[in-house]
């Protein structure tokens, strides 16, 4: 996996929380969402990413029942719209 792969791939997690009407989605969608994307991860892959980017403050994650959710928060959103730049995630291109 490139590094260029990494940071589309957090973006692309960033985006796809940040045009849900209720900002969160289990991990089991986001793999899927990624994969229809074209940029498919593992499991265990998609954990560290959604670590990754709760450390950076731009999501949070809980554990209800098993089921490992995401939330994306503000500056997440500010991030994936491209109003605030995050070394390691892409910034979207043109609109």
């Amino acid at each position: 996996m490139t590094d260029l792969e990494t940071r589309f791939r957090r973006h692309a997690l960033l985006r796809i929380l940040a045009e849900e009407p209720d900002r969160k989605h289990n991990l089991h969608v986001l793999q899927r969402l990624l994969d229809l994307a074209g940029l498919p991860a593992s499991l265990d892959l998609l954990r560290a990413e959604l670590s990754w980017l709760q450390e950076m403050g731009l999501l949070e994650t809980d554990d209800a029942c098993g089921i490992l959710c995401a939330r994306i928060t503000a500056r997440g959103v500010d991030v994936a719209m491209g109003r605030t730049k995050v070394p390691g995630v892409e910034s979207p291109g043109p609109a």
